[in-house]
């Protein structure tokens, strides 16, 4: 039966009227496209899919996405496990004797990453990002992708009614909120509500934004409920998204309870419909689709995916349990579906199922398709079924967009694909009589009688609410019209350089083989994309001219000068700055050429000539904002779909777990609001308050926006009755600043927990709870005994008549307004006295019956707060709450009676409207003050505020990681004669392919360079390399020498000669995962990082190639060569050494009770202070080796004293000292050394060893010999290779191997020391990697022992800070408790690191270095993290510094805005703790916004010394009329003159 047919049985049996039936006739005749919903863009990050085409491929091919966790995330797993399941590790005996854990990962449908998130191009702060939900910024980037699938640039949707629907099931969102949850920023980086907010807020949305949980069904929920708001015209376009948690731990313990394991299946295998069913297995992701109405995707030239006929839901009601499925319930929703739709159903030839593989569930939703289609048809099995879930397993809150994204492709293909794993059909379906079959087969999809392809998507809850939605092919495609005269202007931006060409390069793939026309692909590329600092313009007349010149500009060596192109960039910065660099754009200067870009737009669309396009290309590549839309105005048809932004990712995960506090609770109340005291611990003692709105009156009186919150002069009146418990009387209050709300449901109880502890003379305390689970800061201070100054006294009387007299522009209105803010009885106590312009007077009582609140109280909770805020909801034109008191000083306890005089700060209020600041004083009816606050600053609540940015502290140590660079695709200009040592035939004929002139030498001789070709310009030395796959040797052999006697062959040979040398190694670190490491190819780096130092005329390059490279990608790579850091080439791609900050553990422990260690070096002054550290853990045997007697060889005699005491005390302490005489280099002696030592022991076997031994480098290499390079880096090399080779038979549990700073930095001198220490760099990963613990510490200068003190370098300006000996100690245990192989502890220092000469390693943003990498047609010298000047004050410089450490952002300069750094809330008060630390000079925190750039503060802050210089010159007296005098004469301002009169 047809729907007409329908329609006429309803009227005959009277259940549809006449009216209603002919409308819905007239609808079906026609105007069905004005409810019609296109699908006009998708992305999506899938299981083993990044992409919607790579999600298709997959499915096409039948690959099943369902495996183990990825292993770039199980780091992050661990680490997660064990910041939260220490006591089910113990427990279950999975922490192995090294530390190491035995981890059994689930198997189920996983991402690749979530860790990657590109911060920067989204404005959000290094810091925020790390505290966001891996949902939210993996969902911002799909969202902005699905955009620009869509042809819909971000920025044009500001102010448009764009509503955003996302759906996710929160089974574990709130996970990673646990693991950030000591950090303020935790609130927006985690609250579910944010999740769809984030969007609206970033792009300033301003349709209806909502967050979805209807568990399984939640993504297709999310599809229907835009539909509805499209159609009602309550949006015009929508934002939908489905996202299934990520998971953070990947598996469960046996102490969990699995409350799903009942439909789970044993074997991780999805089986849909087939007789073998066994359970669900699970899977994340997320998709993103941009949904239009079809009317206005076609007028407005919108590629569509897919049309979305028409969708329904509802929910199960009464089933047989609240999560069992219902078929009646399934039934209706199909029925309604599709008369919402209004279609055929007979018409539907693809249904993708919920599908979730279970015996129960399979079965009723096939019953309830048969049973919908018997309404309609009695036609049997001409529907197919599938469910993508048996591919990538159960996304839950993403199935639903899955399986939507699986059937719009296959409409798009019109191709079936596979349901996988189908063999047999289950055996309670009859699919002989069912309208439906397994589609278990690939294939074309017919259309039937040449209508379009229709399809359905099922997705049902587990919470019982259900969703159906009805699917139809795209209509067809608009073909081009309008103009297709040229030439034509295509344009293309990024936010850097490499994501420039990277898009390039994608671009010129996707058009390669497009048979779209000129005209359309610059107008979608045109209007379809945002448009970015780095731009290029092209001006062309066809597609193939197009692709050619942009693979000029991408490829080639003068991009800047490539024929038809326009390119720029700039930096926009505010209009304040006097002399903008040529990078940067001025807001006035890009209103200039935007105006001017409207007139040369006007004209290329009127002439169309080159000259007109040029000049609109050139205004566009300098910056001007043009209306593209405007411009191809008049020209229709389909846009084309074109690649979508490739994003620079970096790692953001927060790495540090919330301490557990379990306060120890019942003992006597201590205060009136504190209850008891906790535990002491070294970390601090504990007090807890416990307080509840059913019991508490501060928190049932105290209600904002509906919730019961602890009111903030709660945690004031803490901080006073803490003092108390340690010192009675004054004390002062500081930096009292806010960081998360503590809301407290109704029926709940909450503890806050106070953790204190000493901070220099003062007491730092931190306010906590724990929700769910979870640790939130609230709120933190100083406090410090005693009050500085006398007490003051109030004239009351003076002061009112004062306040009455003034007739100033009152800051504040008395009048009552509304407010979210709703108080009780215990805030109705004040009375206005009398008000001034800035100031009141009030008058507050406790009433008798409330008298009792004060006892034990310092101050009334509720009294303070009004006595503070009488005015500050009545100031401004906005909600402002507390924010931060700078400080308060209690002189005494608070009476019932009491005035407060309250003065708001104008000037800096005027200057900003963001915070306001008062001074207040409280004083008895007698005038007598018992409270004066100073700084206390509200801060405005709106959208910007939400988005406080908190900071974690940073560890001091660096560590290596990797960045990803385009290979070199072009050499050096001019031809190259190459003198090739060593590599092989196959390399010299590369060389040759490539442009060079070769003359090859098969093997490093002393006389290589005897008859040298003439005009050599780059000698290759390939000793290294091994084109086979690479081995760690014992023993480095010839290859370092090799390179030390070629480097003075040259100096001989070949004196004041420019040439490039280029040694090319293989191994020299663990690139990938696979890479095998050769120790020796590290040395041979650094030794040609110190040549490339120590001679001038030489350009000394070091390039790792592995078997995988071919052979002209390294001859490209080595004529490329051109110093700068290390390259390493691993098949088509190249990478670099990344330095980056890392985090290590707290210090452990390196001594085990009974354990027996071995110290090289061991009578030399770090050898010394390892073997104190060890006997003061633990009584433990050491076994000291050395090269000679101390006691006997030693010329110092204080410092045998020193040995013989310092061993005295090894002894005292209850450990054994055996020392040996031996050369580590001696493999019989060292074999001797560990026989006898380890007989020394109860068990025979040595726990630890440390190679502490090395001699110093001295001289430069044309001045050293063999024989002393030789012995430098024997001492380390052969040292280390002895160890592990006389320990492998019974490995201790670590080697720990001390290395250098300079291995990585480098130093003139110090070439054999560079190259020794490099090996044992090296050598670390590789023994690591054949499974024997092993750490190397590239150690900073030891301030007061060690080679740096003998040799004066120790407490410079160094690279990296020296470390004091306890410092590097701790160091020293943090390392061996942590799971980085290689570790640089220390601060680094910025200001010397940039442009170090010698650095081998890319620098990562932590350390305020742009590392993007360097791509040779578009390279670019390394940045300073500010731009630095000699015009800059000394305060600005300064300013500057402090600034770029505490934001943390690439760049900075003085004019740039804190707002637009993306600084906000609590990164101001951090920020202005910062400058208050750096500056004897204080600042308020409201200054931060008054003056909100470096140059603006700068300017205030000296503006205000020379106010403090001139009172002191004036003392204690000012003469109004010698300071009038000197306004007249010019030598003071008028400003600087009140300033002084309020000074004093």
């Amino acid at each position: 039966m047809g729907l007409r047919e329908y329609l006429y049985e309803q009227v005959a049996t009277h259940q549809l009227g006449v009216a209603q039936a002919k409308e819905l006739l007239g609808e079906l005749a026609g105007g069905s496209q004005q409810r019609d919903i296109a699908v006009v863009g998708m992305a999506c990050h899938l299981p083993a899919a990044d992409d919607p085409e790579q999600y298709w491929a997959n499915l096409v091919a039948g690959r099943i996405a369902i495996g183990d966790l990825p292993r770039g995330r199980r780091a992050n797993a661990e680490a997660f496990i064990r910041a939260f399941h220490g006591a089910d590790l113990i427990r279950e005996n999975r922490i192995n004797p090294d530390g190491s854990l035995r981890l059994d990962f689930v198997r189920r449908g996983y991402v690749t990453q979530v860790e990657q998130f590109d911060a920067e191009f989204f404005g959000i702060n290094p810091r925020e990002a790390q505290t966001m939900d891996p949902n939210q910024r993996v969902l911002l980037e799909t969202a902005y992708h699905a955009l620009q699938d869509g042809g819909l640039a971000a920025g044009e949707l500001a102010g448009r009614k764009v509503g955003v629907f996302i759906g996710i099931d929160h089974v574990e969102e709130h996970k990673y909120k646990k693991l950030a949850a000591d950090d303020p920023m935790v609130v927006t980086g985690t609250w579910p509500g944010i999740l769809a907010s984030r969007l609206s807020y970033l792009w300033d949305l301003r349709g209806p934004c909502m967050v979805i949980d209807t568990a399984c069904s939640s993504g297709l929920v999310s599809v229907h409920q835009a539909c509805q708001s499209l159609r009602s015209g309550e949006s015009e376009i929508a934002i939908v998204g489905g996202l299934s948690s990520f998971t953070y731990e990947a598996m469960t313990f046996d102490s969990e309870l699995r409350q799903l394991e009942s439909i789970e299946s044993t074997d991780d295998t999805i089986r849909p419909f087939d007789r073998h069913a066994g359970g669900t297995t699970w899977g994340e992701g997320v998709g993103a689709v941009i949904l239009k109405p079809l009317a206005d995707a076609i007028r407005d030239g919108d590629r569509v995916h897919a049309v979305i006929k028409g969708s329904a839901v509802n929910n199960d009601g009464a089933s047989n349990g609240i999560t069992a499925p219902n078929a009646e319930a399934q039934e209706d929703l199909l029925l309604d579906a599709w008369r919402d739709a209004r279609v055929e159903p007979e018409t539907i030839s693809y249904i993708e199922a919920h599908g979730t593989g279970t015996v129960l569930g399979d079965p009723i939703e096939v019953s309830a398709l048969t049973r919908a289609f018997r309404r309609h048809t009695a036609f049997r099995q001409f529907c197919g079924i599938g469910s993508v879930k048996s591919s990538i397993g159960h996304l839950v809150g993403a199935s639903g967009i899955a399986s939507l994204f699986k059937v719009i492709m296959m409409l798009r293909h019109r191709q079936f694909v596979a349901c996988v794993n189908y063999s047999e059909p289950n055996q309670f379906i009859n699919f002989v009589d069912s309208p439906v079959f397994v589609t278990d087969k690939g294939g074309p999809w017919p259309a039937k009688d040449d209508a379009p392809r229709r399809a359905g998507v099922s997705s049902f809850g587990f919470s019982g609410t259900n969703c159906h939605v009805v699917l139809e092919e795209a209509p067809p495609v608009v073909p081009a019209s309008g103009t297709d005269a040229g030439p034509h202007i295509f344009t293309v931006s990024a936010k850097s350089r490499g994501q420039l060409v990277e898009l390039i390069h994608v671009t010129i793939a996707a058009l390669q083989d497009s048979e779209h026309d000129l005209a359309t692909v610059c107008r979608s590329a045109n209007t379809g994309r945002d448009h970015h600092p780095w731009r290029v313009a092209v001006v062309a007349e066809q597609l193939p001219q197009l692709l050619e010149i942009l693979r000029r500009v991408a490829t080639g060596p003068e991009s800047a000068h490539v024929p038809g192109t326009l390119q720029g960039h700039f930096r926009r910065i505010g209009a304040n700055k006097p002399n903008p660099q040529p990078d940067e754009l001025t807001e006035p200067a890009t209103r200039r050429l935007s105006d001017q870009a409207k007139q040369a737009a006007a004209e290329f669309a009127s002439q169309r000539s080159f000259s007109a396009a040029r000049t609109l290309g050139d205004l566009y590549a300098r910056g001007a904002d043009i209306d593209w839309r405007q411009v191809h105005a008049g020209e229709q048809g389909t846009r084309v779909g074109l690649p979508v932004y490739p994003f620079a990712r970096t790692p953001h995960w927060y790495h540090r777990a919330p301490e557990e506090l379990k306060p120890i609770a019942g003992r006597e109340r201590l205060g009136a609001v504190l209850d008891s005291r906790g535990v002491s611990t070294p970390a601090g003692d504990h007090f807890v308050a416990r307080l509840s709105p059913a019991a508490d009156w501060i928190l049932s009186d105290h209600i904002i926006l509906g919730q019961h919150i602890i009111p903030g002069t709660t945690y004031l009146e803490l901080a006073l009755e803490i003092a108390a418990q340690y010192r009675p009387g004054p004390v002062t209050v500081r930096d009292l600043s806010y960081a998360q709300p503590c809301v407290v449901d109704a029926a709940e109880s909450r503890e806050i927990v106070a953790i204190v502890q000493p901070e220099g003379d003062d007491l730092a305390i931190r306010f906590m709870s724990r929700a769910a689970g979870q640790w939130q800061v609230h709120a933190e201070c100083s406090l410090r005994f005693g009050v500085t100054g006398p007490r003051p006294t109030l004239d009351l009387e003076g002061l009112r008549h004062e306040l009455e007299v003034d007739q100033g522009d009152p800051c504040f209105d008395l009048m009552p307004r509304p407010t979210v803010i709703q108080l009780g009885a215990r805030w109705r106590n004040e009375r206005i006295v009398a008000a001034g312009a800035d100031s009141v007077l009030v008058e507050l009582a406790l009433p008798a019956e409330m008298a009792a609140d004060l006892d034990g109280a310092v101050w009334h909770v509720a009294l303070f707060d009004n006595a503070v805020n009488a005015i500050s909801q009545k100031s401004g034109d906005a909600l402002y709450l507390p924010y931060h008191y700078r400080e308060v000083k209690c002189w005494g306890a608070m009476p019932t009676r009491l005035f407060s005089h309250i003065r708001m700060d104008r000037d800096a209020w005027q200057a900003n409207q963001e915070t306001i600041t008062y001074d207040v004083d409280l004083c008895d009816e007698n005038g007598l003050v018992f409270a004066s606050v100073r700084g206390y600053t509200t801060k405005r609540v709106d959208q910007e505020s939400a988005r406080q940015i908190g900071g974690g502290a940073q560890r001091t140590a660096l560590g290596f990681g990797w960045q990803q660079e385009p290979a070199p695709v072009r050499p050096r200009s001019g031809a190259a004669q190459v003198l090739l040592i060593g590599g092989d035939t196959e390399l010299a004929e590369a060389l040759v392919t490539a442009g060079a002139q070769v003359e090859h030498r098969p093997t490093m001789r002393p006389d290589v360079l005897e008859s040298a070709p003439d005009e050599l310009s780059h000698v290759v030395y390939a000793v290294g390399w091994q084109p086979g796959p690479a081995t760690a040797a014992e023993a480095p052999g010839q290859l370092i020498e090799g390179l030390f006697v070629l480097a003075k062959a040259l100096d001989e040979e070949l004196p004041d000669q420019e040439l490039a040398l280029v040694v090319v190694g293989s191994g020299a670190a663990r690139v990938l995962p696979d890479d095998r490491v050769a120790p020796e190819s590290n040395a041979l780096a650094a030794l040609t990082n110190s040549i490339g130092l120590e001679f001038s005329d030489l350009t000394a390059s070091y390039v790792d190639a592995d078997h995988t490279v071919s052979r002209s990608a390294l001859a490209r790579a080595v004529l490329a060569a051109d110093g700068g850091p290390d390259r390493f080439l691993r098949g088509e791609c190249g990478w670099l050494r990344q330095l980056e900050s890392v985090e290590l553990p707290e210090p452990a422990p390196i001594a085990t009770e009974g354990g027996c260690y071995l110290i090289t070096g061991g009578t030399g002054a770090l050898g010394l202070e390892v073997a104190g550290r060890l006997a003061e853990q633990a009584p433990v045997t050491i076994g000291l080796l050395a090269r000679s007697d101390w006691d006997t060889d030693s010329a110092d005699q204080a410092r045998r004293a020193d040995i013989a005491a310092r061993l005295e005390q090894i002894r005292r302490n209850g450990s054994t000292v055996v020392e040996f005489r031996a050369d580590v280099t001696d493999l019989a002696a060292m074999a001797g050394v560990v026989r006898e030592l380890r007989r020394q022991t109860a068990d025979a076997r040595i726990t630890g060893v440390f190679h502490c031994a090395g001699q110093a480098g001295e001289g430069i290499i044309v001045n050293k010999s063999l024989e002393r390079f030789r012995s430098v880096v024997s001492a380390k090399v052969d040292g280390a290779i002895i160890l592990d080779m006389v320990t492998r038979d019974d490995p201790p549990e670590f080697l720990a191997l001390y290395s250098s700073v300079l291995a990585i930095f480098g130093d003139i001198g110090q070439s054999d020391y560079m190259a020794g220490n490099a090996y044992l760099d090296a050598f670390a990963e590789w023994r690591e990697s054949c499974g024997r613990r092993t750490r190397v510490i590239n150690w900073p200068a030891w301030l007061e022992v060690g080679m740096a003190v003998r040799h004066g370098v120790a407490g410079g300006d160094n690279t990296i800070a020296s470390m004091s000996t306890a410092a590097a100690l701790d160091a020293l245990g943090s390392t061996l408790a942590g799971k980085r192989v290689q570790v640089l502890p220390g601060q680094a220092n910025p200001a010397r690191i940039v442009g170090h000469r010698g650095l081998r390693s890319a620098l990562a943003i932590g350390l305020h270095q742009v590392s993007e990498p360097k791509v040779p047609p578009l390279a670019q010298p390394p940045e300073l993290p500010f731009v630095d000047s000699e015009e800059y004050t000394p305060t600005e410089r300064e300013l500057l510094r402090v600034w770029a450490e505490t934001l943390q952002v690439k760049r900075i300069d003085i004019y740039d805005d804190f707002a637009d750094l993306g600084g906000q809330s609590f990164l101001a008060i951090q920020l202005y703790k910062a400058i208050n630390r750096a500056f004897e000079q204080q600042i308020e925190v409201s200054d931060i916004y008054s003056f909100p750039s470096v140059q603006q503060l700068a300017a205030e802050m000296d503006r205000r010394a020379r106010v403090l210089t001139s009172a002191a010159v004036v003392k204690e007296e000012v003469d109004l009329g010698s300071l009038i005098q000197r306004i007249k004469q010019g030598k003071t301002s008028v400003a600087d003159a009140v300033d002084l009169l309020r000074a004093n």
